[in-house]
């Protein structure tokens, strides 16, 4: 996992991401979440919201998630088990809500969303 430790001391400092976290769980070699503090820092942008990465290989019964405790997080990869179980680990971990977005990557870099799995059952859906 990569990326938390900044939103932990912001936790300790008594703050929270305005649009709480976005977590990636397929994103490797593509140089994320490290190209975003670059590309905010290049066009001056300052991002609302943390970055999380769950690597493919992290065990999620190990991962220490209370840093998600009260927040918001959005989920996105490309296998739908492991986004599903990603998000049912961040509601146990007391998200207030965690949204996950399972995509299919199209050529370009554009992507179509396939699924949408919601901790609180509103917004689920699946093509």
């Amino acid at each position: 996992m990569r990326g938390h430790q900044a939103l932990i001391q912001m936790r300790l400092r008594g703050l929270v991401p305005l649009y709480g976290v976005e977590i990636e769980t397929d994103a490797r070699g593509s140089g994320w979440p490290e190209q975003w503090p670059q590309l905010h820092a290049e066009y001056g942008v300052h991002s609302p919201q943390a970055y999380v990465h769950i690597e493919p290989e992290d065990r999620l019964a190990l991962l220490d998630l209370r840093w998600v405790h009260g927040l918001e997080a959005r989920v996105e990869g490309i296998d739908p088990q492991r986004v599903n179980a990603v998000v049912e680990a961040l509601a146990l971990a007391g998200a207030l809500r965690a949204i996950g977005i399972v995509y299919v990557p199209r050529p370009g870099g554009e992507t179509d969303s396939i699924e949408i799995i919601d901790s609180k059952g509103v917004m689920s859906w699946r093509k």
